[in-house]
């Protein structure tokens, strides 16, 4: 996978999930990886409040479980620990952003670049917004 790694609290069908996106580093597709906790996403609502789905999440370094940023204490443990699959993988287009005309640019290293006389390749941003999927398995 690429460097444009996220990590949050997420949710699959009614599932609290940890969600992983990513970009290919070849290819201008973001990768975003559903990871199921065995929790009940309305559970998990009751329990610590609506606001912490989105939250960003840690790997701690052990068996799957990750630490939620903000949340003093809080933790999540993947279904299966580290042998966990996931449950949901979805792929998704990355266009090639809008740059003035005559702009040189390549998709390389996981992101969009553009060439700049003065300094070479630089990266542009992703603009998550424009992103739209393109399958699902």
């Amino acid at each position: 996978m690429g460097c444009k790694m996220r990590k949050y609290l997420g949710e699959w069908k009614g599932e609290l999930c940890v969600v992983e996106e990513d970009t290919l580093m070849r290819d201008p597709v973001l990768m975003v990886l559903y990871w199921p906790t065995g929790i009940r996403v309305s559970d998990f609502k009751q329990s610590y409040g609506e606001e912490l789905i989105g939250r960003s999440v840690r790997y701690t370094g052990t068996g799957g479980l990750y630490s939620i940023e903000g949340a003093s204490r809080l933790q999540v443990r993947l279904v299966h620990g580290g042998q966990t699959k996931p449950v949901h993988v979805e792929k998704h287009k990355i266009p090639p952003p809008k740059v003035r005309a005559g702009m040189e640019i390549r998709y390389d290293d996981g992101g969009w670049q553009k060439y700049l006389k003065t300094k070479g390749w630089v990266k542009i941003p992703l603009d998550r917004a424009s992103v739209k999927p393109s399958s699902k398995k």
